[in-house]
This record gives structure tokens, C-alpha cells and sequence, in this order.
């Protein structure tokens, strides 16, 4: 992989550019002051901040209502084993981090990350476990927010003349109304990239994995209910693989591609790692997961204007059940200072 590559699969994992800070002048001694200004300067070249915006706009399909599209977070295998709908509002994704560089090879961040529902009234059926539909509904629009994370990003974990090894490690935080409400405690999580090397200029093409673990006072539990018997599972495991390629066809434009895998597990569910021993890490793929969102594939062009800015657009359609009302049209800025 050339440089150029390189820098491409890092933007895969968040990552921020450093702001320059202007000097201060703190009092009359200028010696001291001097030695102040230098010090924050250098401390200010290593702490950075982006912005990144992902709009899921319409679908392929003629058949949505107007303001409604395919959503992927609101897709997946729904509580009697059956799919959720995934018709949903476009949406604004937002999302924002402040960043520290510890070391040449360690950055460290806080993130902030919420979306916005566009349009109100949106239509979604949900069923009963035999298939057979129970009623119709409305999406809720407007702002909603997410749980923010502390991460940290190791960027040379590994390598050698064939690939290079990065991850990113976060503990999240039960910010929200909801995730207070549930009684989480924290969630943790690694996320890894494998970019492979290319001998051809201007490809580049790796594998993505993310493994995250979430934390209750009670993860699967039962109540009584108007006389009935109800169980709550809380999502406590969540897995995903991702194969990217990508081709920089200059030092502004790329085109690239993805096929996204997720799976999870509720409640108790994840229970099912305890048996598993240091020496036989392959069971893992022996146990029992959901369809946590549809499997898709996701390509298109992206432009960066400089260093700091960049502008695509992709067509997202799921891939493990194939049809066009399950496909949207996504555009993505991003901006780092």
C-alpha cells in the first residue's frame, strides 16, 4: 500500500487532525512568559477536534411515503426471531470528538454523537411471532442522543511487508435518559483494522472487526405486567466485520466500497462465552448470535478538499436479503482542525 493508502484506511477509524493554538501573554515577566507560550503551544499542536455529519437520505424504492426511507439501525431480527422493519425517517447523523495525541502512536478522545429524525409521522409495521402483523405505528422525530464514549486509538500495533495492524478501544458512558433507565453501568469495546498491502498504486483494501461488551444491574430479568409474566433483555453483546477496497484515483477523489456484518446478543445470551477456555478461542463462532442489523454493501466517491475537509456519497443496499426497498442514498462530510 502507498502512502496515500495508508492515510485513506485511517480515516476508517476516527481519527483527528491537531489544531495550532495561539500564544498567550500571561503577565510582564517575559522570560517566564515566553517558556508559557512555547509550552502551550506544543500542547495545543497535539489536541484536535472533528465534526462529521452522515445524512441517510432517500431510498431506491418508489414505494416509501414521502420523508420515509430504509434505516439500517432500525432493521435486524426482531424479539420472535422474525425482522423489524426498517422504514424509519431520513436523518441527520451527528457526530463530534475532542482528541489528545499522548504519544507518536496513542490518541486519545471524547466523543459526542446524536441524530435527528426529519420528518414526523413516518409509518412502520410491527408482528406478532407467527408473521402475521399486529399493528402500525409512527416513528418519533426530532433529536435523540447517544451514550458518549472515552476512546483511545493505537495507530502501529503491528506490522510487516504484507499488513498493518491499528485499533481503536473505547469505555462508554450511560449518558442517556434510556441507558440510566435500563441501569447500565458501562459498555467497552475494541475495534481493530487490518490494512493488507497493495503492489498496485492507489488500492487499498483491508478488514474491519468490532467487538463491544455492555454492562446492567440486570440483564435479563422478568416482571409482572398486568397479570402476565414479561422478560426484559438488555443488548449486551454486539459484534460486526467489515471488508473494505477502495482505489484513489488522485490525491483528492476515491472511490471505495464496504460489505458490513453485525450480530449480537441479548440478555443472558452472552452467558454462553463463560464456558469458553484461553485455548479454544474458535468456539466463539460456535454459539448462537442474532441479525443485529442487515447485512449491506456501501460504495462511492469521496472527495477531500485539503487535509481537513472531505465530502462523499454512497448507495447502501442490504445484502443478506436482497431487495430494493431495502437500499438508501448516503452522504458523509467530515471536517478536522
Amino acid at each position: 500500500m502507498n502512502k496515500l493508502g495508508f492515510i485513506t484506511a485511517l480515516a476508517f477509524i476516527p481519527t483527528l487532525a491537531f489544531a495550532n493554538s495561539a500564544g498567550f501573554t500571561l503577565g510582564h515577566n517575559y522570560n517566564s512568559t515566553s517558556k508559557i507560550e512555547k509550552k502551550l503551544k506544543e500542547i495545543g499542536k497535539d489536541i484536535g477536534f472533528s465534526y462529521s455529519l452522515k445524512y441517510t437520505g432517500p431510498s431506491l424504492s418508489p414505494d416509501y411515503q414521502n420523508g420515509a426511507t430504509y434505516k439500517r439501525s432500525s432493521s435486524g431480527q426482531a424479539w420472535h426471531g422474525g425482522d423489524n422493519d426498517p422504514t424509519a425517517s431520513t436523518q441527520l447523523y451527528h457526530s463530534t470528538a475532542l482528541s489528545y495525541k499522548a504519544t507518536k502512536n496513542l490518541k486519545l478522545s471524547y466523543s459526542y454523537t446524536f441524530q435527528e429524525d426529519l420528518n414526523k409521522g413516518i409509518k412502520y409495521e410491527s408482528y406478532f411471532a407467527d408473521g402475521s402483523k399486529a399493528g402500525e405505528y409512527e416513528r418519533s422525530n426530532g433529536l435523540s442522543y447517544n451514550n458518549q464514549r472515552i476512546n483511545a486509538l493505537v495507530t502501529n500495533i503491528y506490522s510487516n511487508n504484507y499488513f498493518f495492524l491499528m485499533s481503536s478501544f473505547f469505555y462508554e458512558r450511560p449518558t442517556t435518559d434510556g441507558s440510566q433507565a435500563d441501569e447500565m453501568t458501562h459498555g467497552l469495546g475494541i475495534q481493530p483494522l487490518i490494512g493488507i498491502y497493495s503492489s498496485t498504486s492507489g488500492l487499498y483494501h483491508g478488514l474491519k472487526l468490532s467487538i463491544q461488551r455492555y454492562y446492567y444491574k440486570r440483564q435479563d430479568y422478568n416482571y409482572n405486567c398486568g397479570g402476565y409474566t414479561c422478560n426484559t433483555k438488555h443488548q449486551t453483546f454486539i459484534a460486526g466485520a467489515g471488508f473494505y477496497i477502495g482505489y484513489n484515483i488522485s490525491d483528492k477523489l476515491t472511490i471505495d466500497g464496504e460489505l458490513k456484518y453485525d450480530w449480537d446478543m441479548d440478555g443472558d445470551q452472552v452467558n454462553q462465552f463463560d464456558d469458553i477456555e484461553i485455548t479454544n478461542l474458535g468456539a466463539i463462532f460456535d454459539k448462537e448470535y442474532n441479525a443485529n442489523m442487515d447485512d449491506v454493501l456501501e460504495f462511492g466517491p469521496t472527495y477531500r478538499f485539503n487535509k481537513s475537509m472531505k465530502l462523499g456519497s454512497k448507495l447502501q443496499f442490504a445484502i443478506n436479503k436482497p431487495d430494493i426497498r431495502k437500499s438508501a442514498i448516503l452522504v458523509n462530510f467530515g471536517l478536522s482542525i
